[in-house]
């Protein structure tokens, strides 16, 4: 089990390393049990992208940059029925888009309470990676 998940995970980065050979890759355990990569494409040096792997959900987190610490967020959350590595069914798929200004989530009162959180999550959870791939040396060109 833990052998399919491994080769799982490999064919996974070796897709990324193909696809992204001008890109800074930086991946970590210490985000999700299952792993996380951080993608800095110096071709697209306006965009950001984190994939997330937990045992019964993927993400995939894109940020784009539109001005100087303007941000358009779009987070695609979806979860399985199974384990990734068994033979699953998606069973959940959530999409978050939002906007950040000058370091700060743009809110609607519109929102409630617990949807405003969840997208403030999102975007610390972005910064706490992006932290961790500039101590070591990854993705450097990128500051909130």
């Amino acid at each position: 089990m833990l052998k399919v998940m491994s080769i799982l995970i490999n064919i996974l980065i070796f897709y990324s390393l193909i696809g992204n050979a001008n890109a800074d890759i930086f991946e970590t355990q210490s985000f999700s049990t299952e792993g996380a990569e951080l993608i800095c494409d110096y071709k697209k040096s306006n965009e950001l992208v984190l994939n997330v792997y937990g045992e019964t959900f993927s993400s995939k987190i894109k940020v784009i940059k539109s001005k100087t610490h303007n941000y358009n967020i779009h987070a695609k959350f979806d979860y399985y029925d199974l384990p990734i590595y068994e033979k699953f069914r998606k069973i959940l798929s959530v999409n978050y888009d939002f906007y950040v200004e000058n370091d700060q989530v743009i809110e609607s009162s519109l929102l409630d309470s617990d949807l405003n959180q969840a997208i403030k999550d999102i975007y610390k959870s972005i910064q706490q990676i992006l932290n961790e791939a500039h101590e070591n040396k990854k993705c450097l060109s990128w500051r909130f």
